[in-house]
């Protein structure tokens, strides 16, 4: 019983440490993403690959991250700053820090620049003379893509757990 009063004591006498999370936190975004037309087109037909198409909305969302959203020292440009509710940041090429609910910012613009008429382009130069299983492949892949317009719930979850 005394070795363990004596214990007890000396766990007592040991430094209290307390962590706490500051919530304050500030995130720095260096590198301003343009969403100009000229520039995602131009990624678009450059990059868009058969590897991208054939992951339908998720493809999409890695080759917007893999082309698009990191600067040129591999740092994202656009952030995900909660990924339940699908909140993403980024800064404009005027210097304001822009918030893009559940990414529809970034979706508009690859839609305005193509990526579905580039994806319709990949798809029916593999489909046009394969098989029936390819074709239906591609498909199924690109219907994903043009889906994007109305919904696209598949390439904001993809892209808050690639840029979180």
């Amino acid at each position: 019983m005394e070795r363990s009063t004596t214990t007890v004591e000396e766990i007592a006498k040991q430094p209290k440490v307390q962590n706490t999370t500051n919530n304050n936190n500030k995130i720095l975004i260096a590198t301003p993403l343009d969403l100009s037309c000229d520039s995602i087109k131009q990624t678009i037909e450059d990059n868009f690959s058969d590897e991208y198409l054939t992951q339908g909305q998720v493809g999409v969302a890695r080759f917007a991250v893999d082309n698009m959203l990191k600067d040129e020292n591999g740092k994202l440009k656009y952030i995900c700053t909660d990924p339940s509710r699908q909140i993403f940041q980024y800064k404009s090429n005027d210097g304001t820090v822009q918030k893009d609910v559940r990414a529809t910012k970034l979706t508009k613009a690859l839609l305005e620049n193509e990526i579905k008429r580039t994806s319709h382009r990949l798809a029916w130069d593999k489909m046009e003379n394969a098989g029936n299983e390819v074709f239906m492949t591609y498909t199924d892949h690109y219907q994903d893509i043009q889906a994007l317009e109305t919904d696209n719930s598949k390439f904001s979850k993809e892209l808050s757990t690639l840029v979180v």
